[in-house]
């Protein structure tokens, strides 16, 4: 009898107490469990358990062993869910976390794409900021999360860059810059601006990459979410930068123009966040290579036309 089945059997009997139970709950004669508690006893050498009052007590090696042989049981299982896992992931389970623009405007086509391979996988998305979903990451809670703030590589956790989403310039078609054909860097302080969410990282970028121009920009109006910032600049309240993946319909349509910035290319990079040195399932390893495999192609990508703009006709 190998050493793994004579554990399993040890671990049984604590849990029931007695022979009977154990060899109910295994599906063995009792004098299998009694022979195979011998055999357990006689090659670490050592009484592992003592009966008393109608119960099998555990002597101090037996505890110490009990500790082991739990610990180690768990890990066979876990061994065989995983491996089981690349063998046919016709199930399981997947805890996405996103910020709020990746989580309405990217996320959808790329959970899309991924439903057609693996339809048996049922997945959750949690929508937060991007030190949520980092926390949630490493906490256990979140398999994989995708964040556009910067966050660091820690020790618990993996951030890997994914791809660069264009920062574009919106106004209403009624706005003097939609005519303007472009703006210097400086003129972003001749009109009112209106922000969204804060905590996105936008600010951070557009300071680190516009430099004194950013600091010239007056915010009129601050708003909780993209698509109130969109309607808001729709209305001609004001003119925004946002991310070019949350205003690719509204830039087909005509109820946006994008007005390139001369001399500047403004872009976010989007992170994959994951756990490090822990198990990924099955699930979280095929999500992540899809992701990989998608980079690139899930936004509206950057073109030699400033600031991300581009001829939607093209």
């Amino acid at each position: 009898m190998d050493l793994m089945s004579l554990m399993r059997t040890f671990v049984t009997l604590v849990e029931e107490g007695t022979m009977g139970k154990t060899a109910e709950v295994l599906s063995y004669a009792q004098p299998t469990v009694s022979l195979q508690m011998k055999a357990l006893e006689s090659h670490f050498g050592v009484p592992l358990a003592e009966y008393r009052g109608r119960r099998y007590v555990l002597t101090e090696e037996g505890k110490v062993l009990h500790e082991y042989a739990t610990t180690i049981l768990h890990l066979a299982r876990e061994a065989t869910e995983a491996i089981g896992e690349f063998r046919n992931l016709d199930r399981g389970t997947l805890k996405v976390g996103a910020t709020s623009n990746i989580g309405v405007y990217v996320l959808p086509g790329v959970l899309a794409h991924f439903r057609v391979k693996y339809p048996g996988v049922k997945v959750s998305v949690l929508i937060d900021k991007s030190w949520v979903v980092q926390d949630q990451v490493q906490q256990g809670e979140l398999n994989v999360g995708i964040v556009e703030a910067h966050v660091r590589d820690g020790p618990h956790v993996v951030v890997e860059p994914w791809q660069d989403d264009p920062l574009v310039l919106i106004a209403s078609p009624r706005h003097p810059w939609a005519k303007a054909g472009s703006i210097a860097p400086e003129r972003l302080g001749e009109h009112p601006f209106v922000t969204g969410e804060r905590g996105s990282g936008t600010r951070t970028v557009l300071e680190s990459q516009l430099g004194p121009a950013a600091r010239s920009m007056r915010v009129a109006l601050e708003l909780g979410s993209t698509e109130a910032v969109k309607r808001a600049v729709e209305s001609d309240l004001g003119v925004s930068i946002v991310t070019r993946s949350s205003v690719t319909r509204e830039l087909a349509l005509g109820t946006l123009e994008c007005v390139p910035i001369t001399g500047v290319k403004l872009y976010k990079t989007f992170s994959l966040v994951y756990p490090r040195n822990r198990h990924l399932t099955a699930a979280t390893k095929r999500f992540l290579a899809e992701l990989r495999q998608l980079r690139g192609s899930v936004l509206p990508l950057g073109t030699d036309e400033p600031s991300g703009c581009r001829d939607e006709a093209s």
